[in-house]
């Protein structure tokens, strides 16, 4: 169905005189447009279930695109001009995975059969090479071939190039060579500017200020007067400025005002749960955490329960599986003069001691 309904889709794209890149990087913003378009989320370079080759195999490859949907499992797309084996391969891995996986094949001429659970979208175009030699140039005119009748009306507006490339207010991919997959990077996580929370992420580059407590006058009701907030509100300050620091990347400035003995205890369900000692520990922890985001969105909101702070966490957003997750946990933290020094988290919210 998906790959009918990018068919479909990629058969109002037309362009003339492009270079192979060119046409290749029209192709992916095409793709990347159609999934917008249904509503998914779109993730270009997201990371494929296949590792790299020696030396990077601790890392993954990487798709064209990739597209996070709530009413389905992931769909991954590559684009190619050439029967690549390794696409082939990749795309293969991914369906296995369980992701619809989407080869969108661009050309002229035969084109392989994909294996099993890989789904051709192919998409013809014609080239020529200019007087003199150098490069083919590419064009494509799906109507060419089938000219409307005279009395017909005129065929639906099909895209021109010039609307899927910059200054034209559409998202154009801009990488010189976007189709190359031996590199060790990965896209990096498409985490929220300013997450939801009681702070704000412009807070970290600022001294906090205490909260003020306003009393009026009682002969002059326009006067207040501002008093410091108890020192208990300090505490959940601090931790939620660690909120702050850990989905802004900084997992540094989440560490910060641990006590250096801090004992950290994560429910052992959890991807690299169970207890971790010392910042240097639950750095490790909350890096390892952050990474598996590609999108993170934080709304934590802290309450003071006697000698501790309650912080009640919902995290949602897209893993680099391209699946949405929506949790919400519990962080109860111990703070002594400045510092944490005990965190206990709990899957279940409704489980913390009261």
């Amino acid at each position: 169905m998906e790959a009918s309904a990018l068919a479909a889709h990629l058969d109002r794209l037309t362009f003339s005189d492009r270079t192979e890149a060119q046409v290749t990087r029209l192709v992916v913003a095409a793709v990347e447009e159609w999934g917008r378009s249904r509503g998914w989320r779109v993730y270009p370079r997201a990371a494929s279930v296949v590792p790299l080759p020696p030396p990077y195999e601790q890392r993954h490859s990487v798709v064209d695109v990739g597209f996070a949907r709530t009413d389905g499992s992931p769909v991954v797309v590559e684009v190619d001009h050439a029967d690549r084996r390794r696409t082939l391969d990749k795309l293969a891995a991914e369906a296995a995975a369980g992701r619809t996986a989407l080869w969108v094949r661009w050309g002229t001429g035969r084109f392989a059969t994909p294996p099993d659970g890989v789904h051709l979208v192919p998409l013809r175009a014609t080239h020529r090479t200019p007087l003199g030699g150098g490069e083919r140039l590419w064009s494509r005119a799906p109507e060419a071939d089938r000219p409307a009748p005279a009395h017909s009306a005129a065929p639906a507006a099909a895209w021109s190039t010039t609307a899927l490339v910059p200054g034209s207010g559409q998202r154009s991919d801009q990488r010189s060579d976007r189709r190359s997959d031996q590199g060790p990077g990965r896209p990096a996580p498409a985490h929220s500017a300013a997450p939801s929370g009681t702070w704000m992420e412009e807070a970290l580059d600022a001294e906090p200020e205490l909260p003020a407590v306003l009393h009026a006058e009682p002969e002059l009701p326009a006067v207040v007067r501002a008093e410091p907030a108890p020192a208990a509100a300090a505490d959940v300050e601090l931790v939620l400025r660690a909120y702050a620091a850990f989905v802004a990347g900084d997992i540094a400035g989440a560490v910060r005002d641990l006590h250096p003995d801090v004992e950290w205890i994560e429910p052992d369900e959890f991807p690299n749960g169970g207890r971790h000692v010392g910042p240097a520990a639950v750095a490790r922890y909350l890096q390892a955490s952050y990474d598996d985001w590609l999108e993170l969105h934080s709304e934590p909101t802290a309450t003071r329960r006697g000698g501790r702070v309650v912080v009640v966490h919902r995290v949602h957003g897209v893993v680099q599986d391209l699946s949405i997750r929506d949790v919400t946990v519990a962080d109860v933290f111990t703070v002594r003069d400045g510092r944490i020094v005990h965190m206990q988290a709990y899957a279940d919210p409704s489980a913390v001691p009261g």
